[in-house]
């Protein structure tokens, strides 16, 4: 359904948005995103608001996706976090 570049397990963001909105309605809130791996969501949440991301991975190769979906511009401004780590 979704180009690679736009990617996601469940559903893409215009999909999602509304109910994050909803439960998360906070720009200023600190959001926690378990096994990113290559899902566009966290990128398209950050670009609306939501900065204060931490983002992690069990695998390296999925904290290299997300690094190059957010790329360099978005790694330096607000408070992104990518980890590779497992729960």
């Amino acid at each position: 359904e979704y180009a690679a570049e736009e990617y996601s397990w469940y559903c893409g963001w215009p999909e999602l948005r509304p109910f994050w909105e909803e439960f998360v309605p906070s720009r200023a809130s600190r959001v926690l995103v378990v096994g990113c791996g290559n899902d566009i969501c966290p990128v398209r949440m950050f670009d609306e608001g939501w900065t204060d991301l931490t983002a992690f991975d069990y695998s390296a190769a999925g904290i290299a996706r997300m690094e190059s979906l957010f790329g360099e511009r978005r790694l330096r401004d607000g408070s992104l976090t990518l980890l590779q780590a497992d729960a």
